[in-house]
């Protein structure tokens, strides 16, 4: 490997020249003396125009491609995978921080990422993703699982458990419709569009499931909507299944009372039963589990929003369940020549369950989901979430990495050091720049927000100006209508303080009224007072004179006479 001379440099710098005023690259080529293929490769930009002979230098370095491989399992036991585009970005800053050689605008192409995925396809695949929900990455922590798994551990061995698989069962619903979720790969001549023929009937039939850790399994539960049950629909169903009406096809608490009696009713004599299900099952009523509990029935409840990596039937039956219910979907118009309906999902379900419920698929998904045997250790190694255990053996480098510290350079005695600790530089800075450029998202509530009255928009279909309008008015509207309850409360104080006015004035009226009358009453007492008074002091002085008054007529006139 050589360095390319400062004469060559200048031969290809012309021909790129020449290239560019619009002669042919091979035409340029010849002029100069110069191979075709090394003068393309610079014109096209793909090397640098200096770059040198012999060999080409990788733009990954090994330590570069172990960091990837890290960010990429520790952001999937986060539960927030890296999509492709994210992959060319990190694979891009993980080239520059390499820095083997010139990294060119375009790199690197989807071919590439395709190759380095390929490469690496003894760690990694390229899968279509799942939907993981918000709360159950943020509920999906060690504490939790490991709180969940001492009382389980503490209930098994209460109800001695540990060596009775057939005694430990598992139930759950999970959802089916006549028109699948249409995941059929097809065969299109290429510009035409790739359509599947599904059913118009997208009605939502229920179907509850129940395994236990032997390998048993009870006959399911069809749930459909509505109030009246179709005959028809049982005809082909799996023997002993049962059906059931809900308003939305859901099950409910009337509804889960009345399916754990018919579930003690099949179980066999032996006692004690533990029955696990999801914890956010909104359905259990504490009647129903003391009417349980009562016959010999334990209910254990999972912890919330963690059913997808610890209760069995999600763990290990009803993806397999699925997938072959999409199979048969894709079979029954080939066979029928019809679309399916919702009066055929019975049907269409009988041979999916049964052999998603068999038995081995029911033993695995209690031992994958840590119940039977008893494992934490399985558990934990299921969790997705947002805050997972460090797994130390796999993520070396997550776990010293500084977040905040730029790509840096060290010397060859601290790289050595580096390596006996069995950690790569260039692996440091990839997961350093992953650390620093993605953050788990987190999950927020709704908005209150401003809603638009249709009073005020009257109803018909608004830009966002004709909105902005229609809230000016209901805010206008709003501040007449405050106004006027302000207007309206101040003549009502108004009137209040002049009706307290003018009962103040008519109380001073009638207190003085009163004391007109009490001082003329008490001066005509005054006057009989004197009155009385002067009679008595006649009456005395006639006693004193021995004269006797007379009365004459009825005049009132009183004479005097001599006796």
């Amino acid at each position: 490997m050589t360095a390319i001379t400062a004469e060559k440099v200048e031969k290809y710098k012309r021909g790129i020249q020449l290239v560019g005023d619009g002669m042919s690259i091979r035409k340029a080529a010849t002029i100069l003396s110069l191979p075709y293929e090394n003068l393309r490769v610079r014109v096209t930009g793909v090397v640098p125009v200096a770059c040198r002979t012999g060999p080409m230098l990788t733009y990954l370095s090994d330590g570069a491609a172990e960091g990837l491989l890290e960010v990429i399992e520790h952001r999937t036991s986060r539960g927030f995978c890296v999509g492709f585009a994210e992959l060319r970005f990190l694979i891009r800053q993980a080239a520059i921080v390499s820095a083997r050689r010139q990294v060119p605008k375009t790199f690197p192409d989807r071919k590439f990422v395709g190759r380095w995925i390929k490469k690496h396809s003894d760690n990694i695949s390229f899968r279509k993703a799942r939907i993981l929900e918000g709360k159950r990455a943020e509920a999906s922590t060690e504490e939790v699982v490991r709180y969940y798994f001492g009382n389980l551990e503490q209930a098994i061995d209460q109800l001695k458990l540990r060596n009775c698989p057939s005694q430990i069962w598992n139930c759950d619903e999970t959802g089916v419709s006549p028109q699948g979720r249409c995941q059929q790969r097809v065969i299109t001549p290429i510009g035409m569009p790739a359509n599947v023929l599904r059913s118009d009937d997208r009605e939502n039939v229920s179907i509850m499931g129940c395994i236990n850790a032997a390998g048993d399994h009870m006959p399911p539960m069809y749930i459909f909507a509505g109030k009246r049950r179709k005959v028809e629909w049982m005809k082909n169903a799996p023997p002993g299944a049962v059906c059931a009406m809900t308003e939305s096809s859901n099950i409910n608490g009337f509804l889960f009372r009345h399916w754990v009696k018919w579930f003690v009713r099949r179980l066999p004599a032996v006692r004690p039963q533990l029955l696990i299900l999801d914890g956010h099952f909104a359905h259990i009523d504490y009647d129903t589990v003391v009417w349980a509990q009562a016959r010999g029935v334990h209910i254990f409840c999972l912890p919330a929003h963690t059913s997808h990596f610890l209760q069995p039937l999600d763990v290990g039956v009803y993806q397999p369940f699925k997938r072959l219910y999409e199979g048969e979907l894709e079979l029954y118009p080939l066979i029928t020549g019809y679309l399916p309906t919702k009066d055929d999902i019975v049907r269409l379900t009988k041979l999916p369950f049964e052999n998603a419920l068999a038995a081995q698929n029911a033993i695995s998904a209690f031992k994958n989901a840590g119940i039977y045997p008893l494992s934490v250790d399985i558990m934990l190694a299921g969790l997705v979430g947002n805050k997972p255990c460090i797994k130390k053996q796999s993520l070396l480098h997550h776990a010293v990495v500084v977040p905040h510290v730029e790509a840096v350079r060290v010397s060859e005695r601290q790289q050595r050091d580096l390596e006996r600790k069995r950690l790569n530089l260039d692996a440091l800075n990839v997961v350093n720049i992953a650390v620093r450029s993605s953050a788990t998202p987190k999950t927020k509530g709704r908005m209150k927000g401003t809603y638009v009255d249709e009073k005020f928009s009257g109803g018909v279909l608004l830009t966002h100006a004709e909105m902005l309008a229609a809230l000016e008015r209901k805010k206008t509207a709003k501040a007449d209508k405050e106004r006027a309850k302000k207007r309206k409360a101040e003549e009502k104080a108004c009137a209040i303080v002049e009706k307290e006015r003018a009962k103040n004035a008519l109380a001073r009226r009638k207190a003085l009224e009163k004391a007109e009358r009490d001082h003329s009453k008490a001066k005509q007492a005054e006057a009989k007072a004197h009155a009385k008074a002067d009679r008595e002091e006649e009456r005395r002085l006639m006693r004193l004179q021995d004269k006797k008054p007379r009365k004459k007529r009825k005049t009132g006139i009183i004479a005097w006479v001599d006796v």
